[in-house]
């Protein structure tokens, strides 16, 4: 029973390899969180795989296996110019509209209708007494093969920018797009009409691809316009809070400047424009903590807080205000609180 599990995940996972699973997993990682897509294929898989193992070929008796390419040429085509789509909402929060999970569960059931997985899947159940061992071992090679997509998607990501990814998406979907209806009925024609389709085809994605461009550039700007602007009213409410905690040279005789807690925020402040050096990036247990007002600390956490809510992605990418949050914690709490993750800090400060 377990050999029979192993042996489809192994079978499936290499001749997924390099394969348009993976592909197609890299271009979904570009708009998609990683546990919806691996949700997503892993239900795709397990209906498609589902079906072969207890429809076999019938599914190809009742359905025509040129009408199934079609639909699924069309489906991808589809999925290309969605790719392509583009809100101020989604650049700004990542909020995903169009429902991930049935969109990639859709992709893979239909992508990989007739492919050699499926087929793979039928043959490996006819010499099987565990059928749901089976189709357990191929929708987890699946699964491992898309994982291995993502990841590679994921390190690409952080290199390449949002707008050449989503339109490195555009052209892998229409690619296997074009594939599937070419498979499917194309190569019935003659190469005349074929090249027409294929013509009309580039045409309408350099306009689309133009179009893409010209508002993501707009949007771009500004939405960078509107969080500057955001920053801005934050960063001033932190210097009102910081000047009303500075005790004085009447209390302090000599300012001691950075060495001071509150002296190193209004210098982080001064300072904000340029990334912090290894010798700016103070120790913060060594400054001076001079009996400053706690609730005054805690209220520019509040104000940092209130920033992270509309831009968390700068809760663990802005240097300078991760420096001021650790300072002004130290004045609140003497010691620092150490979450990477922006909800769990959230949730531990309330």
């Amino acid at each position: 029973m377990f050999s029979d599990y192993i042996g489809a995940v192994i079978l499936i996972f290499f001749a997924e390899m390099g394969d348009k699973t993976q592909f197609l997993s890299m271009a979904f990682a570009t708009k998609y969180p990683v546990k919806k897509i691996l949700i997503g294929v892993f239900l795709g898989s397990f209906l498609n795989h589902g079906l072969a193992i207890l429809l076999g070929r019938a599914l190809l008796e009742l359905v025509p296996l040129e009408i199934i390419g079609v639909v699924a040429g069309l489906m991808f085509i589809f999925f290309a110019f969605k790719s392509l789509d583009i809100e101020e909402e989604e650049i700004e929060e990542g909020v995903v509209k169009y429902g991930p999970i049935l969109t990639v569960s859709l992709a893979f059931f239909l992508g990989e209708l007739g492919d050699k997985t499926q087929l793979a899947a039928l043959g490996l159940s006819i010499d099987s007494t565990y059928m749901f061992m089976v189709l357990l071992g191929t929708v987890t090679g699946m699964v491992l093969t898309s994982s291995l997509g993502i990841f590679v998607g994921l390190k690409l990501g952080k290199k390449i920018p949002e707008d050449k990814l989503k339109i490195s998406a555009y052209i892998i979907f229409l690619l296997f797009g074009v594939q599937k209806l070419y498979q499917s009925f194309l190569h019935q024609y003659k190469y005349v009409w074929t090249g027409l389709i294929i013509g009309a085809l580039i045409v309408i994605s350099l306009y689309v691809i133009k179009r893409f461009t010209k508002k993501y550039n707009s949007i771009e700007e500004t939405s960078f316009m509107r969080q500057a602007e955001v920053l801005k009213q934050i960063k001033s409410k932190i210097e009102f809070k910081i000047e009303s905690m500075c005790k004085g040279t009447e209390h302090c005789g000599v300012c001691d400047g950075k060495a001071c807690l509150v002296g190193y925020m209004r210098y982080l402040l001064a300072h904000a424009t340029h990334p912090i050096t290894e010798e700016e990036s103070i120790k913060i247990a060594t400054l001076k903590n001079k009996i400053f007002d706690k609730a005054e600390a805690k209220m520019i956490i509040d104000f940092l807080i209130e920033y992270y809510d509309h831009y968390p992605k700068e809760f663990s990418e802005n240097e300078q205000l991760q420096m001021l949050r650790k300072t002004a914690e130290f004045i609140a709490y003497q010691k620092n609180i150490d979450d990477k993750d922006f909800k769990a800090y959230k949730k531990n400060v309330k």
